[in-house]
């Protein structure tokens, strides 16, 4: 993972000092995109830029095809969700093709060395393997079909990739549009390079797990800035006319519930301090 985001970011955002204009939100897209892949599946398919390009056309097209579902009438909404259905079928089908060469030969690797062996990897499990591991226990074959498998780990990359994106795009808006003599930028490098120093000039997890002040920041911008105001809607569905919810408000049949989001980050926030 280490590897990977060194990599990343060096070939998206260069080390050198002279002047460079970023286009922060599409290098930051294309940087989740690779690290969430590298995560779920490993290489070479984090390192596979075609992929990468349709992972991240299918999760514009799953986010706003909702969006265009939302405020689409209700009588014209099935139309709406013809369209986006084959927007998504348009990138999914490619995404399958793309990596159905490398989880097929996962998959006989696994049914090879024995489920749970990981496929001779070693400890190390990712989320392809997970998923794999997991149908296999099921004994379902059918389960296994590479179409399959190939649509869960895209559902993990739709919820990953936009979530890590928007959340880096606004951690480095915020911190460059801190007041500089705050020190904010000055103090979270010299604590990486402390950190990096005591590991023996080595990223580890456990040197990772010392970044307090990076954490401390990941968090208040999340905070300051969330990618979202409520988390999913929900329409309330039933025989019974009304429910009545955890704050005690009745909800009628077919109405829309939503959680606001910043009040479990800030729960969330408390709790981690506690």
């Amino acid at each position: 993972m280490v590897a990977e985001l060194q990599d990343s970011s060096k070939s998206l955002w260069g080390t050198g000092t002279e002047w460079r204009e970023i286009p922060l939100w599409q290098s930051c897209f294309r940087l989740a995109a690779g690290i969430t892949s590298y995560a779920l599946c490993g290489a070479p398919l984090c390192r596979d830029e075609k992929y990468l390009k349709y992972l991240q056309a299918q999760s514009v097209a799953v986010f706003g095809g909702a969006i265009l579902i939302n405020i689409t009438p209700k009588s014209l909404r099935p139309i709406t969700g013809t369209l986006v259905r084959w927007w998504c079928l348009y990138y999914s089908k490619r995404i399958a093709k793309r990596c159905a060469p490398y989880i097929k030969k996962r998959i006989d690797e696994t049914k090879t060395l024995g489920a749970g062996n990981n496929g001779g990897r070693g400890l190390v499990k990712d989320g392809l393997q997970l998923i794999i591991d997991e149908t296999i226990s099921r004994g379902d074959p059918s389960q296994l079909a590479v179409e399959v498998i190939s649509e869960r780990l895209l559902i993990a990359d739709n919820a990953s990739i936009h979530s890590v994106a928007l959340t880096l795009h606004n951690l480095i808006l915020n911190l460059v549009n801190s007041e500089p003599s705050l020190g904010y930028i000055q103090a979270l490098r010299e604590e990486c390079r402390n950190v990096f120093i005591n590991a023996g000039c080595k990223w580890t997890l456990d040197a990772v797990r010392n970044l307090k002040l990076v954490d401390s920041a990941i968090r208040e911008s999340m905070r300051v800035s969330p990618f979202g105001s409520v988390a999913m809607a929900r329409t309330y569905t039933s025989a019974k006319l009304e429910f009545t919810n955890l704050l005690g408000m009745k909800v009628p049949n077919t109405g829309i519930t939503l959680r606001a989001l910043f009040l479990r980050l800030g729960l969330r926030r408390r709790r981690s301090r506690g």
